[in-house]
């Protein structure tokens, strides 16, 4: 179980409520991203020295999950008829990933001057 992100963390930006089965699978998805997240930074000692805070571990988690909610095949287009649709996969990869701005908020990079 994800130590700094819980389900109702990722529900509360969601549009609607998860269903049962729903909640056992964003709290793998939290909980791979946990992991992912664990094998490239220390992250108690990361809060500890101040490069990053627990709020800002809990978001980047979050957004992991929702990136992937929001388009769980990881498509980049669709279309319906005469209608056509792109995905702006920055916020929506359909991916369990780091992005820069991820990065950026855990102290792994620093984009200052």
């Amino acid at each position: 179980m994800s130590t700094y992100a819980q389900v109702q963390h990722v529900e509360d930006p969601w549009p609607r409520q998860f269903t049962v089965a729903e909640i056992p699978v964003v709290q793998d998805l939290l909980d791979r991203a946990e992991r992912i997240v664990a094998r490239k930074i220390n992250i108690p000692a990361r809060v500890l020295n101040g490069l990053t805070t627990v709020d800002d571990v809990r978001d980047v988690l979050v957004e992991m999950v929702l990136r992937v909610l929001r388009n769980p095949r990881g498509t980049s287009s669709q279309t319906t008829g005469p209608f056509s649709q792109v995905i702006d996969r920055s916020v929506a990869s359909g991916r369990l990933e780091l992005t820069l701005a991820d990065r950026e908020r855990l102290g792994m990079i620093s984009t200052s001057g």
